[in-house]
């Protein structure tokens, strides 16, 4: 599976690459007034291709501060620009490993929340968008994307959060918790956030 993971990550880098080309080469005309349909393209890919590769690293940093945090030692750092794993190395309570996988998924709703709390209120309508998206693509990835992915397969830090065996309190609160802030999401959209 992670050779897979690999070739996509190969694949997203040459795009991310492209993509910040064209966005250095346009930055004056990107910046300026009206946020036509093509600069919104162009900020969704931003968000993605540009967006990921640091809220990947934000992702697994957070996973391993909260095992250092615990007492435990980050046996294994991976990052692979647009995806990554912590390989802990210690012993953990259920409870603390409950926390060093949400971790994971707090460090990335931070990160794009701060992308966009940064970025509203530039001058630009095309800054302020990309960091509305990539706000928007982190709540995607962590909320819905990443728990549907770890319900397929049988690696990922939901299988640990939903561990209703485990911590069956916390993963109940987590779901209640999940579902109000998919509701909240839902209701943003609709709203036009």
């Amino acid at each position: 599976m992670t050779g897979l993971f690999n070739v996509l990550a190969l694949l997203y880098i040459g795009r991310a690459v492209q993509l910040a080309a064209r966005i250095i080469q346009n930055r004056a005309t990107l910046r300026q007034e009206p946020l036509t349909r093509e600069k919104q393209r162009l900020a969704e890919q931003a968000a993605f291709f540009l967006g990921v590769p640091p809220a990947v690293f934000i992702h697994e940093l957070a996973h391993a501060l909260a095992i250092v945090v615990f007492g435990g030692q980050v046996a294994e750092f991976g990052y692979r620009v647009f995806w990554g794993y912590v390989v802990p190395s210690g012993t953990f309570t259920a409870v603390q490993s409950w926390i060093i996988a949400v971790a994971g998924t707090l460090g990335s709703l931070i990160f794009g929340l701060f992308v966009w709390i940064l970025l509203r209120r530039s001058s630009s309508r095309t800054v302020q968008y990309f960091g509305l998206r990539t706000f928007r693509f982190q709540v995607y990835f962590s909320l819905i994307y990443y728990p549907i992915f770890t319900l397929f397969l049988s690696v990922g830090d939901w299988r640990t959060i939903y561990n209703f065996a485990a911590t069956p309190v916390l993963s109940a609160a987590t779901a209640v918790a999940h579902v109000l802030l998919l509701f909240l999401f839902w209701r943003a959209d609709q709203a036009g956030f």
